[in-house]
């Protein structure tokens, strides 16, 4: 479901620079959207990739905690087997493929309307879900998801998605982990740098 895409990468794109003073997460996640949504709108067919990408590695690309999800999608036992290389190129690559799949997803669903609702209180004060709702202009479908922060040294990070109460780091384990039984590590780095390539094409 392209919906569904376009969530999963809009989550994953969210956290690891500091916070402005006294930025909620909440305040965050509105922030972050509505600029992406900006530049998938002002975008052509051409340039929107390039124009989504400058955005994410000058503003977002730090704030997306991309140790922790690829040390979970892959396995905390199998990461810390792979060499400081092997471990410094997967995280490289599963950020390309996350942040390109998002520039495809955001501008394919730009005329969708975002609201960031207001915050709960939190459960645990170094973790906080921020919910929003995604509506589709023509069909009036709407979907709610939600960002999942932490903040383990002072920085709000994004860690996780949860889309229809599923976490997108538990559907990304069983391909990770699969691949890495099938063919090592150095296969699952061969895999994402083949869907990446498809992705630039």
């Amino acid at each position: 479901m392209k919906i569904k895409a376009f969530i999963i990468a809009l989550v994953l794109l969210l956290p690891t620079v500091t916070l402005s003073s006294g930025q909620t997460p909440h305040e965050l996640v509105d922030e972050m959207t509505s600029t992406i949504l900006s530049a998938a709108k002002s975008s052509t067919e051409k340039n929107y990739r390039e124009n989504i990408q400058k955005i994410v590695n000058r503003d977002y690309y730090g704030k997306i905690d991309f140790l922790r999800m690829t040390r979970n999608s892959a396995g905390i036992k199998n990461f810390k087997r792979a060499t400081p290389a092997q471990q410094a190129t997967l995280v490289g690559e599963y950020a390309e493929y996350i942040t390109g799949t998002l520039s495809t997803a955001i501008f394919e669903h730009s005329d969708h309307t975002i609201e960031v609702l207001a915050g709960s209180t939190p459960k645990d004060k170094n973790k906080v879900e921020v919910s929003l709702t995604i509506k589709d202009p023509v069909t009036g479908t709407e979907n709610t998801v939600g960002f999942m922060l932490h903040s383990l040294d002072g920085d709000w990070k994004i860690y996780d998605l949860n889309i229809f109460d599923t976490s997108s780091l538990e559907t990304n384990k069983p391909y990770f982990r699969d691949k890495i039984k099938k063919s090592g590590i150095e296969g699952l780095i061969a895999d994402l740098k083949g869907h990446n390539k498809k992705l630039k094409n």
